[in-house]
């Protein structure tokens, strides 16, 4: 497992800066360019969910866009590509303790149960406040990916 994380974290250290579609998931893409690898996540901004925050574990594969091609046909003014000036924690557990007591959206939003408000973050478990203030709560290690508000 950790030489895989190297050889992942090189392949996403040289894709920086260069549109690309990766997949976190089987089944929805997400086209942008990584910004950021850290040592057990990456950050990954797109025209569609911004700045997104995925654990190396559930990164399946990237494929860079061809020179001079952009996601959604965007114009450069449109979707500039543009060093991200926030400080990222080492690790996605303390990048998401970071936010504690602010919106999160994990998991690209596909389930209502996956937005909400940080509560707490004790032992490995997200406690989430949901749209009707109720509370769940989701083992961090199953979170494909965070964005936070």
């Amino acid at each position: 497992q950790p030489e895989d994380n190297i050889s992942v974290r090189k392949i996403l250290t040289n894709s920086k800066g260069i549109f690309t579609e990766i997949y976190v998931t089987n089944h929805q893409p997400i086209h942008g360019y990584v910004t950021g690898v850290m040592n057990d996540y990456f950050l990954f901004f797109s025209p569609v969910h911004k700045l997104i925050s995925i654990p190396l574990q559930h990164f399946k594969w990237l494929m860079p866009y061809r020179e001079n091609e952009r996601p959604y046909s965007l114009k450069n003014e449109e979707f500039p590509l543009i060093p991200i000036s926030t400080t990222s924690a080492r690790t996605f557990e303390e990048q998401c303790k970071r936010n504690i007591g602010k919106m999160a959206i994990f998991d690209l939003g596909k389930e209502p149960k996956k937005i909400g408000k940080i509560i707490s973050i004790q032992n490995n478990q997200v406690e989430l406040a949901i749209a009707r203030n109720q509370t769940i709560f989701t083992n961090l290690t199953h979170v494909h990916s965070a964005s936070f508000l």
